[in-house]
């Protein structure tokens, strides 16, 4: 009587659960980083925003997981020492992520000025190049900014 119970009631959630399927189109909306932009500075800007929430994300995860090791170490030192050890490496950890930005503007404040607009033609400012006749002008590019 059990199993058969057991197997009519499998079936049901089967029936049901086909029953539930949603439709798929041909094109969904684009989800990620880069959706709806062909821009790199956006999607640059973007995914540097993804990879931060990420590793907070992990660090936060560390810290609760350390927090765990470290209440059922059942008093025995080596645990309880490993335990303080993840979690100084993800505060740590989790003292970069925040100081990102500040390591990068040390090194370099260029890498931290994502232009909004990325023209391949914005290396070019000005160049010299010969016209019909052979006199060489220098015609203006727009600059990216």
């Amino acid at each position: 009587m059990k199993k058969q119970n057991l197997v009519l009631s499998i079936l049901l959630i089967m029936v049901i659960g086909v029953g539930m399927i949603p439709q798929v189109y041909a094109q969904g909306a684009a989800d990620g980083p880069c959706a709806g932009s062909d821009n790199l500075g956006i999607c640059i800007v973007s995914i540097y925003r993804w990879a931060l929430g990420l590793g907070v994300l992990l660090a936060l995860t560390m810290i609760i997981f350390s927090g765990y090791y470290y209440m059922t170490a059942g008093g025995d030192a080596q645990k309880v020492q490993s335990a303080k050890d993840i979690f100084a490496n993800a505060f740590i950890g989790l003292i970069i992520l925040f100081s990102a930005v500040l390591i990068l503007r040390t090194i370099n404040p260029d890498l931290v000025k994502f232009k909004k607009n990325l023209d391949p033609k914005a290396a070019f400012i000005e160049q010299e190049s010969p016209d019909v006749a052979g006199t060489f002008y220098t015609p203006r590019l727009p600059r990216g900014e």
